[in-house]
């Protein structure tokens, strides 16, 4: 080492005599250190531009800190020197990563798995029972009269008392079942690789007789009772989503025949299978004839309140059914392969709206969303640019959106297409960022420069702790890597006035604007959003 700055020397423990002329192996973790060297003989000493490489340091008392490493050749007379080693410190990174997938994973006040954790074993167990030829079982329960409990003895007695609730549950449920928070008084247990029917019910009844022996909070001795839904894998439904809705009517059904029960979901009124047939032959249908359409959400600069960009959602305008729900039709152009054709048509639609914006003085970013199979297409970069080329549009006015389940796919190549859309000049966004973890710990390897917090963080935002300092969490990782952080499914002005004091860029959601058409859309754009027409 020839020369060092403070801040290394201060990240290192060293002063300057201690560390220059020393070697990279007394500062380098020994793991690393080959390939460091590797790396740097590849790529630093060549004419590649700077590269970027992950590795352990070790201070001077020997402890291990996870940096960036930055190398670049220094020339003269077009012979490489020396090499110029730039540090980043991940270590806050790091712990923001670890911060939040915590956070994710498990209610704040319970301690249990939430929702989205359950949802994951859930799917898992449906994996492995397919293999196995065995039957998943869900029980959703929910308390009965909690809100007089909670009105009666207060709302940090109520606290307590779904605390005492999880306790309990997780204490009775069989061996490798899975109990969860499912929202507010509900609970949900996962029975995994069980026989059938009867073995989901037995744990209902299980469950159900645990609530026998009263709850001691506050000094108080509440005899609480709870009805259940059942329902079963592969009896009743095929799919996570579907056997917790069916749990869910089972449930409100033992509800109305008055409760502290169970009963059993029945998919004979809602045939999933038949419905889904249905609507796939009538999709093929609409995108044969193109009858799809797209409206435009706007991304609204909450401090200005003016449209910074839109969204570019599709709709599918039924001529029996209505409008048929994104979360309905999108799965099925996802699992019948139409995504690819119809992910194109909705590309070039949104170039060549984005195209007659600017050409009528209107500078707006366009952000649409790819799906992970559209993803998997080898030349995706080529066919982006050959339609940004076709339309005669600026790529920086496209923004080229990610789920998270995208992260969930081979590393390489994503890191792969995301450098080809950087090279573009393309944007690039995560949307329903932390409702997963497949970005974690990622997001400084690839070049994304937009976060979109996932609106069911926004939903209980001002009222939970949990989503609050997950939200926080998230601002500010993003704001450290340098990203924008759009806060989604903003409904309220309270909602509103958190995210703007925690800090998020851009706001998208129903208070400013649900997704219109073009005309709209455009009379947004000239007028932007004024306190005074939010009130209205």
């Amino acid at each position: 080492l020839l020369l060092s700055n403070d801040a290394m020397r201060s990240l290192l423990g060293y002063t300057p005599e201690e560390l220059t002329n020393r070697s990279l192996s007394d500062i380098v973790h020994p793991a690393y250190i080959d390939q460091l060297m590797a790396f740097m003989a590849s790529r630093a000493w060549s004419d590649a531009a700077p590269s970027n490489y992950e590795v352990q340091l070790v201070d001077k008392n020997g402890a291990a800190i996870d940096v960036e490493v930055s190398l670049a050749a220094i020339r003269e007379n077009d012979h490489a020197t020396s090499v110029l080693i730039e540090v980043r410190d991940l270590t806050e990174a790091r712990r923001a990563v670890e911060a939040i997938q915590r956070m994710s994973d498990y209610d704040r006040l319970t301690g249990l798995p939430n929702r989205d954790l359950f949802n994951r074993h859930l799917s898992r167990a449906i994996v492995d029972a397919k293999a196995t030829q065995r039957a998943v079982g869900v029980v959703l329960l929910d308390l009965d009269r909690f809100k007089l409990i909670n009105d009666t003895l207060g709302h940090a007695s109520g606290d307590r008392l779904l605390q005492s609730v999880a306790e309990r549950l997780s204490g009775v449920i069989p061996p490798r079942h899975v109990v969860a928070r499912f929202s507010g008084d509900e609970y949900l247990v996962l029975c995994p690789d069980i026989s059938g029917v009867a073995a989901a019910e037995a744990t209902a009844r299980r469950v159900l007789a645990s609530f026998l022996d009263p709850f001691e909070v506050d000094g108080h001795s509440i005899q609480v009772a709870a009805t259940a839904g059942v329902t079963v894998f592969p009896n009743h439904a095929l799919d996570g989503e579907t056997l917790i809705r069916l749990a869910d009517a089972a449930l409100h059904e033992a509800k109305a025949n008055g409760g502290n029960t169970y009963r059993t979901g029945s998919n004979d009124a809602d045939d999933p299978a038949r419905r889904r047939f249905e609507l796939e032959s009538d999709l093929r249908r609409a995108v044969d004839q193109h009858e799809l359409t797209l409206h435009y959400q706007p991304q609204v600069d909450p401090t200005t309140g003016e449209v910074a960009g839109f969204e570019a959602l599709l709709r599918w305008p039924h001529p029996d059914r209505g409008m048929v729900r994104p979360d309905e039709f999108i799965p099925l152009l996802e699992e019948t392969g139409l995504i690819v054709e119809v992910g194109e048509q909705v590309l070039r639609s949104a170039v060549a709206q984005a195209k007659r914006w600017h050409d009528g003085g209107l500078d707006v970013r366009v952000a649409v969303n790819v799906s992970p199979r559209q993803f998997l297409v080898a030349d995706l970069d080529d066919r982006i640019k050959a339609i940004l080329d076709d339309a005669g549009l600026t790529p920086g006015a496209l923004e080229v959106e990610l789920t998270e389940s995208a992260g969930l796919l081979d590393l390489d190549s994503v890191s792969g297409i995301l450098d080809a859309l950087h090279e573009l000049g393309i944007h690039t966004a995560i949307d329903d960022f932390g409702i997963g973890q497949s970005w974690l710990g990622r997001l400084q390897q690839f070049h994304i420069g937009t976060l979109k917090i996932d609106r069911s963080f926004i939903r209980q935002i001002v009222a939970s702790g949990n989503d609050f300092a997950i939200v926080e969490a998230v601002v500010a990782l993003g704001h450290a890597l340098g990203m924008t952080v759009i806060a989604e499914g903003v409904e309220t002005q309270e909602q509103l006035d958190v995210v703007r004091a925690i800090g998020c860029d851009l706001v998208q959601g129903f208070l400013y604007s649900p997704a219109v058409g073009v005309d709209e859309a455009t009379r947004m754009l000239r007028d932007g959003f004024s306190e005074e027409r939010l009130a209205a």
